[in-house]
């Protein structure tokens, strides 16, 4: 089990600030799941638009950037869906660390220094 918690996940993830460097810390975590649990991310991140009223059949097979678009989601909208469907599912997996991690490295990976 991880030390972190949903709110110590959270304030990192909401200190980054900029909508698409949270898209990329939230990303990061995911990029480096097994290929199922990646896979399920999109799909939760699919339903999402969903429930918003897409269709599924325009949602099948993209990737989750096409989601943002068809969706019609904002840089802001689709960061807090991200950072809210990240966090979920970190908690759920048993790797808030991880995802903390993740959003601490975007804040102090190499453009920063």
């Amino acid at each position: 089990m991880g030390t972190r918690t949903v709110a110590e996940v959270n304030e990192a993830l909401n200190a980054i600030g900029d909508p698409e460097l949270l898209v990329n810390a939230v990303d990061a975590y995911v990029e480096g799941l097994p290929g199922d649990a990646r896979h399920e991310f999109e799909q939760i991140v699919r339903v999402q638009a969903v429930d918003e009223g897409c269709r599924w059949s325009d949602l099948e097979g993209t990737d989750i950037d096409d989601v943002q678009d068809i969706a019609g989601w904002d840089n802001i909208e689709f960061a807090e869906i991200i950072r809210d469907k990240g966090v979920d599912f970190a908690n759920r997996r048993g790797e808030l660390d991880k995802l903390h991690q993740a959003a601490l490295d975007e804040v102090s990976g190499p453009r920063y220094r």
